[in-house]
């Protein structure tokens, strides 16, 4: 259980998972749909389709990142425009690998097929389509959530004249395409929202260059900066490379019920990624990462300071940094204006101060079992916690 039921009035039940690959990446799961139960359509007030999209794990997906190559999307969108979209992240969710046992179907029909049959079940109730995804799981997002509308499967077989509303939402995402693919959006506004959620000091939303091949943003911005949370770490120095490069991974989004087993334990080639990472990035080696740090600061838009928060590049880019953020208003500082566990800042990371005694990445480790959800779907640490169950 990822322990998303208790205290929460939105509840949803999986009905399918996705998998995706293609001739650079190989076969594996990428995210689910979901509908919200009759409890959790009463919370919401309409039934709701949900599609989420992990972030990026694998060597493989590294290096599909990487491809900034454009190329077109008529086969999303049809002839006649001029949208252009990042290659690596088109062909994962339009190929497949031919040397995949498993995975032969491609990703976007996947989805669209579950998705259709999803709104055909309901379109007698007032229903809508949500599609979230992080990091490099937010450009599918606004691919898949792009290409649902233009394509009408928010509306139910033989019903054209009856659509839902379908709303992106796309956290530390990379740019996707070019103003070609932006005008391509701007045709969809009466059934599409998006809202992209960036933080001031993630460098991912950066990328790729928008001067390299006429890259732009898509949707509405909403911008946060978890650096004034008192409730997180700011120091770099202390920080191992082996956390370095863990915190920077686009960690996945969990399914409500289980992941699958090859996903529960991480099995990275840490230091060979980290050296990746840091020649992606156009740093020459990561023991200088630092000092270029300090001389491209520029370049993302950083002008002075940046080594007084040099871990900030490092703690902003993680999901549940993002969802805290998004949970405190920041304005004159910060304070949390909605009931979000702090606790799950260090569920997959170690970015609470040690004030909150919550253990560090305590899902994958002995603390799990200390670690008590309550009522109204906190978590607790207590020591022992299974021998005090016991013992009542």
């Amino acid at each position: 259980m990822a322990g998303l039921v208790k205290g929460n009035i939105f509840n949803y039940d999986v009905t399918d998972f996705f998998y995706a690959a293609s001739d650079d990446v190989e076969s594996a799961w990428f995210g689910y749909l979901a509908v919200t139960t009759d409890e959790g359509k009463v919370g919401l007030g309409r039934r709701d389709i949900l599609v989420a999209w992990r972030g990026t794990i694998t060597d493989s997906e590294w290096f599909n990142n990487v491809n900034f190559f454009q190329t077109s999307a008529s086969e999303l969108f049809g002839a006649g425009n001029n949208a252009k979209i990042h290659s690596g992240f088109r062909s994962l969710y339009t190929r497949t690998s031919s040397k995949s046992p498993t995975n032969k179907t491609i990703a976007r029909e996947q989805v669209l097929k579950a998705a259709r049959e999803l709104v055909n079940k309901y379109q007698d109730e007032e229903i809508s389509i949500t599609v979230t995804g992080y990091s490099s799981g937010a450009a599918l997002a606004t691919l898949n959530a792009m290409d649902i509308v233009a394509n009408g499967y928010n509306r139910p077989t033989g019903n054209s004249q009856k659509s839902c509303m379908v709303t992106a939402f796309a956290y530390a995402g990379p740019r996707v395409g070019n103003h070609g693919l932006e005008e391509e959006f701007m045709t969809l506004g009466d059934h599409l929202r998006l809202l992209r959620i960036t933080n001031f000091w993630d460098p991912v939303h950066h990328l790729p260059s928008k001067f390299l091949s006429d890259y732009t943003h898509l949707g509405e911005e909403l911008k946060i900066d978890t650096s004034k949370s008192d409730y997180l770490k700011r120091n770099f120095i202390g920080i191992s490379s082996v956390d370095l490069q863990r915190d920077t991974y686009s960690t996945y989004i969990p399914p409500p019920e289980h992941l699958p087993a090859e996903y529960l334990d991480g099995n990275f080639q840490v230091e060979e990624e980290l050296e990746f990472y840091a020649t992606t990035k156009g740093y020459k080696r990561k023991d200088n990462m630092e000092e270029e740090l300090e001389i491209r600061a520029t370049t993302l838009g950083f002008t002075e300071g940046l080594m007084e928060n040099l871990g900030q590049l490092f703690i902003a880019h993680g999901l549940e940094v993002y969802l805290h953020g998004v949970a405190g208003v920041q304005e004159n500082g910060f304070r949390m204006e909605i009931d979000h566990d702090i606790a799950l800042v260090n569920k997959h990371l170690d970015r609470l101060k040690d004030d909150y005694k919550i253990p560090r990445k305590w899902w994958k480790n002995k603390n799990r079992k200390n670690m008590v959800q309550i009522d109204n779907g906190h978590w607790k640490f207590v020591e022992n916690a299974l021998e005090v169950l016991d013992q009542k």
